[in-house]
């Protein structure tokens, strides 16, 4: 695919609306079909492609492939702009990278080069070997990334500049706002400084907010038959420490909005549109580099919100926004997704069955609602809306039948008191009941 030819009056009031200048990242020597892109769109680089011109400022992320479309994916991000305008002296007009035959990767230029390439630049000497950026693929990219800034990429161990590795760890247990208190810092620095070569002399993978996926948490609490050895279980901890009563933890199952409350209030600092930022960076990162802890962190994400019914009331402004950031991304999701008999049950479809639901929806969500609903209609189809009116998960129902049942009750409340023997508590006199292979009040 060529890079699209740009009304140079459309991208020049483009620029006007973002109150900057165009800017221009350099990308030199780059070998003949590799894929590299800056922001929604990736393209196969001809034997002449010098790089990319009349990008808007901003936080702006730039990705590409090695060895061709199967090859890993790598990022980084740059914040552009006029520094003079923006207020912020990391800001670039020009950024200028070289490909290191040596490293088989991108690496930036020194000083000396960056100037010397920013000269050659205004003078248009670049000009004819530069791709231009799709206006039109801006748009949809602010809509994709409408709550990024560089608050969102501390979150998750990334910063601008740095080489964004596609291939990360499982969640960063350290980064979990229900350890570490009201205090707790997201803005540390967690970039590795061994670096394997390429963007920098620094690398970095990301590093997600450690989320309750409760689904989880009831499958590993059933293999253990406690809750003190299920890794995650501090969820099932009040703010004081003590473990929730029985009652308390069938409730959030239910119903997890006090848990998603707490969570923002502790890892967000109670900011709503910075969860929303880091859910926009999980879903692009799993997007372009296949990344799982994005997945993972995005798929949980989803649920969570999703299943807390109790914020449609109490803030249908923020699940509105919530819903529309969910009908922008539904158009990066396979076109397969509901369609293979493997992923037709998966478990968005649950989560955009709860979010459709308009019976208890007020009158500020019911517009989001139309907005994902022909969204997902556009995408999918009107066979898929009707699959989701029409879902019922079996799974849900029985553990609501299960979760009224005394003896359940009985099950997990003797979890609760072995969780707390094991935190130090004395041991009550009545005996313990055995332990049971699977609690009925638990999610499969």
């Amino acid at each position: 695919m060529a890079w699209a030819d740009v009304d140079a009056g459309r991208m020049a009031g483009l620029v006007a609306e973002k109150d900057g200048e165009a800017c221009t990242v350099v990308c030199l020597d780059a070998p003949a079909g590799l894929q590299l892109g800056v922001d929604l769109k990736a393209f196969a680089l001809g034997p002449r492609f010098k790089g990319v011109k009349l990008v808007p400022p901003g936080l702006r992320m730039l990705h590409y492939r090695l060895g061709g479309s199967d090859g890993p994916a790598r990022a980084f991000f740059f914040q552009l702009g006029n520094p003079e305008q923006s207020g912020d002296e990391k800001a670039h007009r020009v950024v200028a990278l070289r490909w290191d035959k040596a490293l088989e990767d991108f690496a930036l230029v020194d000083e000396e080069d960056t100037a010397r390439i920013t000269a050659a630049v205004h003078r248009l000497e670049l000009d004819a070997n530069l791709g231009a950026y799709d206006p039109e693929h801006y748009a949809r990219w602010q809509q994709l990334t409408q709550f990024w800034d560089e608050r969102v990429l501390n979150v998750a161990g990334l910063r601008p500049d740095v080489l964004v590795l596609g291939a990360g760890n499982d969640h960063d247990d350290n980064n979990d706002g229900l350890d570490t208190g009201d205090d707790m810092d997201l803005t540390g620095d967690k970039v590795s400084h061994s670096s394997p070569g390429g963007v920098g002399s620094d690398y970095c993978t990301p590093h997600f907010t450690t989320l309750p996926d409760l689904a989880r948490l009831s499958r590993q609490m059933r293999a253990n038959g406690t809750l003190s050895d299920t890794k995650g279980a501090h969820f099932f901890k009040s703010a004081s420490g003590a473990w929730l009563s029985p009652a308390e933890i069938t409730a959030l199952h239910l119903d997890p909005t006090p848990l998603l409350q707490r969570l923002i209030k502790v890892a967000y600092h109670g900011d709503y549109e910075l969860f929303l930022g880091e859910i926009q960076l999980a879903f692009i990162l799993f997007v372009y580099l296949a990344s799982l802890p994005g997945l993972e962190f995005w798929k949980t994400a989803v649920h969570l919100v999703a299943s807390s019914a109790s914020l449609r009331q109490e803030k249908p402004s923020w699940i509105s926004l919530f819903c529309n950031v969910l009908a922008h991304q539904v158009f990066l999701l396979p076109k397969d997704l509901f369609q293979n008999e493997l992923l037709e049950d998966n478990f968005l479809s649950e989560a955009l069955s709860s979010l459709l639901d308009e019976s208890e929806a007020s009158a500020a969500l019911k517009p989001a609602i139309v907005d994902l609903r022909a969204a997902l209609r556009q995408q999918y189809g009107a066979s898929l809306l009707a699959r989701l009116d029409a879902f019922v998960d079996e799974e849900e129902r029985a553990f609501e039948a299960a979760s009224l049942q005394p003896a359940s009750t009985d099950l997990l409340a003797q979890a609760v008191e072995e969780a707390t023997l094991a935190d130090g508590a004395q041991e009550p006199p009545q005996p313990k009941l055995r332990k049971p292979e699977r609690m009925a009040w638990m999610l499969p």
